[in-house]
C-alpha cells in the first residue's frame, strides 16, 4: 500500500474493486456492500486459507501493488490477472500489478430515479 508492505495472503486470489466496479464479485467472496457514491478501493481475498482474513477498504487515492509470491515450497507460482472478466494477463512469481485511481473520471448515466437504498432493499428482499 503506497509502497509500504501490508501482508501476504494465502488465498485463491484477490479482488480489487471500486464501489461501481467488480462489487458483485467482491460481495460474493464475502466483501462489503458499498454505496456507489463512496470514494474507496476494496481489497477482498478469494477463499482465504485462514479464518481471520477479511476485506480491507482503502481511500480511493491509495496505490495498491499486488505481487505474485512464492508458493509453499518456494516454487514458481503461476496466476492470471483478470480485469472485469474481459482481459486476462498471465503472471508468474515476482510479477506485480499496480492499481491506482485514474486521472480521468467516467460519467455514469442513471436511467431510473431509485436510490441506492431502494435498489438494495429490493435486491435483498428478492434473494
Amino acid at each position: 500500500m503506497n509502497d509500504v508492505y501490508l501482508n501476504s495472503y494465502n488465498a485463491d486470489g484477490i479482488i480489487i474493486s471500486t464501489p461501481t466496479g467488480s462489487t458483485g464479485y467482491s460481495l460474493s467472496a464475502g466483501g462489503p456492500i458499498v454505496s456507489p457514491n463512496a470514494a474507496m478501493t476494496i481489497m477482498t481475498p478469494i477463499a482465504p486459507h485462514t479464518l481471520n482474513t477479511r476485506s480491507i477498504i482503502f481511500p480511493a487515492q491509495d496505490v495498491i501493488t499486488v505481487e505474485i509470491g512464492k508458493g509453499r515450497h518456494c516454487d514458481c507460482e503461476k496466476g492470471i490477472a483478470s480485469f472485469d472478466g474481459d482481459t486476462f494477463i498471465p503472471m508468474v512469481t515476482g510479477d506485480c500489478i499496480q492499481i491506482r485511481q485514474a486521472d480521468v473520471k467516467t460519467r455514469i448515466l442513471k436511467l431510473n430515479h431509485l436510490s441506492f437504498v431502494e435498489v438494495l432493499r429490493r435486491k435483498m428482499r428478492d434473494s
